[in-house]
């Protein structure tokens, strides 16, 4: 509900800077994607439920704090515990998912891409709605929707299943997560999926509403990637549970690549869409490709230190996108720089291929071994 108009509002309603607006986004993103790096390491000591309620509560609270905040100060606080909130819940509702075993852990992911889809295609419709009201709207009936979650959460904690708990001394579990270099390489080239991935809540916003000048029709391309996504997954779930997630990564990055650059040579909102369901496609290789690489990273350890680390890549490719997105919106009528984001692809690629050949040799060697044995 809120995503998708959010950088409108800061630009046309309560009037911010594109610095200003890619510091409140880039809040939101340090705080929720760059915590997890402490808050699973901890609910992997402690408890993934509790993470997931006090995240939700307070998640909600970030939202209330954006009706009352008009000044940039302030809104950046609200923007905080927004970020906060996601910190806290979104490893631990992954560690939940990488407990299970590999066929059941697989078809969770495509799943939970898919409901994931069904909020991206709901949500912009009740929110493009709710901006008619008043642009308030929005937030004040995201946190009612947070709190509610929150009790739903609460009454089912004890059908969670169990995750593995870390036992070790702070500075072993930390030692032992970063001696996994393909591992820590594999998050690094996620640094450049999420730069392109920013580009869905500023880039390609600000793009239809400089196409229409039309803030409801901005929530067109959210629905057009929900419903895609969603669709995709259908057709793409064999191959998820088949093939090496890395494969689907690497394909993935060049399809988002080329459906941005392909963006500014027609200009109008209907080519704008297609440029979307094409990049949705590489999305939604990615997005659940990549969850189910790290998984396969934390096999037989405590997931939640290791899910961290991957949302600390989205803090940091997202921060680094949401300023790109910022200032390159102010050439949105200009093909060069949308050509940047297919380089950036292309470079991905490479990266996650080399990665993938390598595990793959390392593979073949540990089973020779073990053969010789």
């Amino acid at each position: 509900m809120i995503m998708p108009f959010l950088a409108i509002y800061l630009s046309d309603s309560i009037h911010f800077s594109s610095l200003e607006i890619g510091t409140i986004l880039t809040t939101i993103l340090i705080s929720q994607r760059g915590l997890p790096l402490i808050t699973g390491f901890i609910g992997d000591r402690g408890s993934h439920t509790v993470h997931i309620v006090l995240g939700v509560m307070i998640r909600g609270l970030g939202f209330c704090l954006f009706v009352v905040a008009k000044k940039f100060e302030f809104v950046v606080f609200a923007a905080f515990f927004m970020g906060v909130g996601g910190a806290l819940f979104d490893p631990s509702v992954t560690a939940f998912f990488a407990s299970q075993a590999e066929e059941v852990r697989k078809k969770t992911f495509t799943y939970f891409n898919q409901v994931l889809n069904i909020g991206v295609i709901i949500g912009p419709l009740i929110g493009a709605v709710l901006v008619k009201l008043g642009p308030v709207y929005p937030f004040s009936i995201a946190s009612i929707c947070m709190l509610v979650l929150a009790c739903a959460v609460f009454m089912y904690r004890n059908q969670y299943p169990e995750t593995i708990k870390d036992n070790k001394k702070i500075l072993e579990s930390v030692k032992y997560t970063f001696s996994d270099k393909h591992f820590l390489a594999f998050i690094s080239v996620m640094i450049l999926f999420w730069i392109m991935f920013a580009q869905l809540n500023i880039s390609f916003p600000l793009k239809a509403y400089a196409l229409t000048n039309n803030k409801e029709l901005v929530s067109s391309i959210f629905i057009a990637n929900g419903v895609t996504g969603l669709l995709f997954m259908f057709f793409l779930r064999g191959l998820f549970i088949k093939l090496n997630p890395i494969i689907l990564v690497k394909i993935g990055v060049l399809i988002m690549g080329t459906a941005i650059a392909m963006i500014p040579f027609v200009p109008s909102i209907y080519w704008l869409l297609c440029c979307v369901c094409l990049y949705t496609l590489g999305e939604t290789m990615v997005l659940p490709a990549g969850e189910m690489a790290v998984a396969q990273f934390s096999t037989n350890k405590p997931a939640g230190l290791f899910f961290g680390m991957f949302q600390t890549s989205w803090a940091i490719g997202g921060s680094i996108g949401n300023y790109f997105g910022a200032w390159l919106s102010k050439y949105h009528n200009v093909v060069w720089p949308w050509l940047i984001y297919f380089v950036i692809g292309i470079f991905a690629f490479v990266l996650f291929h080399f990665i993938q050949k390598k595990m793959e040799t390392k593979k073949e060697s540990f089973q020779l071994q073990s053969r010789q044995l």
